[in-house]
Formats: C-alpha cells, sequence, structure tokens
C-alpha cells in the first residue's frame, strides 16, 4: 500500500495541475503528448529506452502487490494485464493534466508490462520455478556486465563526445563539482528529480548484481552485501564522472557517487526485504529441488 501511495505521489509529482483553459491550450501547443511516442524521443533514443525501462521496473512491484491482494493469478494474467493498462491510462491522462507532464501511450504499455511482469515474477518465486538459477547466476552476472558496462558508457556520452587533452580536462576541475547537489539546486524540480532516479536506476543493476551473486551457487560464501554493492557502484560512478573530464561538452557531478551507491544498496536491500515480507527464502527460491530434499 506504502509503495502505491509513493508510485502515485511520484507520477504526479511535482502538482503542477493545469487550471485555467489558457494553461489548457498552452498545453495542446506544446507538444508534451503523443498518440504513441514523442518525436523527441528519437533524438536520445538510448536515453528514452532507459526512460521507459525505469517506468517498467517501477511498474513491477504494483504487480505484485496485486497478485498478494487478489490472490494467485496463474490463469488470471490476462486480468492483470487489462488492469495494467487501466492504470497506465489513467496515470497518462491524468499527466496530460500537469503542465510538466508528458503524455504518451507507450507509457501505458510499460505498466502493462511491468505489473504483468511482477505477477509473473511473484508467481515463478512462489512456484520456486526459478530454483535452477541458482547454478547459473554468478555465469549470468558475468555475461550481464559487459553490456551493462557498455550502456553504461554510452549512455555518458562516452562512445559520442568528443575528448579533449588532459591539460584541458584538468582545467575544467571546479570545486562546486564536489559539492553535493549542488547542479540539483540550480535545476528545476523537475529535472532534480529525474536526474536523481536516472542516474539511481543506472547503478541500481549493481546491487541487483551483488545480490545474485550472492545467493548463487558460486557466490555463498562471497562478500557480495548491500555495504559491497554500494561501495562497488560508488567506484563505477567516480571512474564515469572522472571520464567526463575528458569529454568536450560533459562536466562531472560527484553528486553522482552518493546516488550510485545509495541506489544499488537500496536495490540489494530491497530485494532482501522484499522475500522477507513475501515469505520467501532466498536460497529456498534459488535452490534446486533435488537439493531441498
Amino acid at each position: 500500500m506504502l509503495y502505491g501511495l509513493f508510485y502515485l505521489a511520484l507520477c504526479l509529482f511535482p502538482y503542477d495541475f493545469i487550471v485555467s483553459f489558457s494553461d489548457l491550450s498552452w498545453k495542446l501547443s506544446s507538444g508534451h503528448y503523443a498518440l504513441f511516442v514523442l518525436p523527441s524521443a528519437f533524438d536520445r533514443p538510448l536515453f528514452s529506452l532507459m526512460t521507459l525501462g525505469i517506468e517498467v521496473l517501477l511498474a513491477v512491484p504494483l504487480g505484485i502487490l496485486i497478485v498478494i491482494t487478489r490472490g494467485n493469478p496463474s490463469g488470471k494474467l490476462f486480468k492483470l494485464l487489462l488492469l495494467g493498462g487501466f492504470i497506465g491510462i489513467l496515470i497518462e491522462g491524468v499527466q496530460f493534466f500537469l503542465a510538466s507532464g508528458v503524455s504518451q501511450g507507450i507509457s501505458v504499455l510499460t505498466r502493462v508490462f511491468g505489473v504483468g511482469l511482477g505477477g509473473v515474477i511473484f508467481s515463478l518465486l512462489q512456484s520456486q520455478k526459478l530454483s535452477k538459477l541458482r547454478l547459473y547466476s554468478g555465469y549470468m552476472v558475468l555475461a550481464a556486465a559487459l553490456p551493462y558496462i557498455w550502456v553504461l558508457l554510452s549512455v555518458n556520452g562516452f562512445f559520442s563526445q568528443a575528448w579533449i587533452g588532459y591539460e584541458e580536462a584538468i582545467l575544467k576541475l571546479d570545486r562546486k563539482m564536489f559539492l553535493p547537489f549542488y547542479y540539483h539546486y540550480f535545476s528545476t524540480e523537475t529535472r532534480a528529480v529525474l536526474s536523481l532516479l536516472y542516474n539511481m536506476a543506472l547503478y541500481a543493476p549493481i546491487g541487483a548484481a551483488c545480490w545474485m551473486f550472492r545467493h548463487g551457487k558460486a557466490g555463498e560464501k562471497s562478500v557480495c552485501t548491500a555495504v559491497f554493492a554500494a561501495v562497488l557502484a560508488g567506484a563505477a560512478a567516480f571512474i564515469v564522472e572522472v571520464g567526463k573530464l575528458g569529454l568536450i561538452s560533459k562536466h562531472p557531478d560527484f553528486t553522482n557517487l552518493i546516488i550510485a551507491a545509495v541506489g544499488a544498496g537500496l536495490v540489494f536491500v530491497s530485494i532482501e526485504w522484499s522475500l522477507r515480507m513475501l515469505n520467501i527464502n532466498a536460497e529456498t527460491a534459488m535452490m534446486p529441488h533435488d537439493v531441498q530434499g
């Protein structure tokens, strides 16, 4: 229930509702809505895909909550998807009446997919059909490492921006880059929150990967804890931010080290807490049936 309220509050942020016909006329001419996808999404395709991915992930807990309150989703996936579609249409409709809101049809589909995925994940955990993943989770993490690094560097402009020399890069250093949330303070509330969520989501996979590795068969005695995930994500963010010094149109923001660490650690803890609340043991959920005896 609390997550549902958080999700609604997040979707309606910053609550700048349209209250006059002149505002509505401006909104109609703003181009911040589309039947399927905004044309501006094609200007930054990778960023747009990540944004849609975040929408899917945020909807997954909703699917789990719906399944818990309405019972086992077996044979009811279609109804769950319909409910996800209703939630998506409702949210996009309300966002149309926010001055800073962006409404597009594809976001309805992300909610449908996220809610459905949440229901399927919960069903699989309950039935222990993910048990064999424990044998291969370590290999899955290693296989995903290179694609993840490529995405991390790509969205930060490492492959699309021009590089400058060492001396010029050093001259870009400024003490305000080390002030926590300095750039967020001089941005709009909407952009600041979006930047925060974007960077948390960017490093959140490190927390999930550490959890998978710890509970996989290869990592039974590993050092992969929530603290380790936070430190690893912070180190990755440090490398990325230092690298931005060499990019001609980028500047480091070392606040991202804090955001990355919190994001990765929070994901690790959230997975552990969620399984505990659902009365699902991590090792049992990912343990082969023949081992469970």
